[in-house]
């Protein structure tokens, strides 16, 4: 299995799990994934992500992926304990259109950090050849 069917079987994961309350989403006892407001990504946390044997370039090849964490119990292994997505990721088809795009991983991850969190407005400015510089004028204004 590669990174972008990972992907997006983890967002269907949780799309279809409980959410017994705001920004967390579990399966059974489990906590999958932690909305993260002060960040504005979509922490999918373990042992959703530390069993999968991808590398951190792996992981960096998707766009929706802004950024990974290792914690102590795994900085001597290649897995990471955390894997933070875009919030557009559970927007209905945006993760396919952003995907279909074509995208730079790296462009989106930079639009993030801008405040560019729709992804209509990521694939618009990527289509568009929107320098990453400029992007923040989009950040917000979704």
């Amino acid at each position: 299995m590669n990174v972008f069917k990972m992907v997006e079987d983890i967002v269907a994961q949780i799309r279809e799990a409980d959410q017994p309350m705001q920004g967390r989403w579990q399966v059974g006892f489990e906590v999958i994934a932690v909305a993260r407001p002060e960040s504005d990504t979509i922490r999918v946390r373990y042992p959703v992500v530390a069993q999968l044997p991808f590398t951190a370039d792996e992981w960096l090849s998707h766009p929706a992926v802004v950024s990974l964490s290792r914690t102590a119990r795994t900085a001597h292994t290649r897995e990471f304990d955390a894997v933070e997505l875009a919030p557009w990721v559970l927007d209905d088809g945006a993760l396919d259109a952003v995907v279909a795009a074509e995208v730079d991983p790296d462009y989106a991850r930079a639009a993030h950090r801008a405040g560019v969190t729709d992804a209509w407005q990521l694939i618009e400015a990527w289509r568009n050849g929107i320098l990453v510089e400029f992007l923040s004028a989009l950040g917000g204004a979704a």
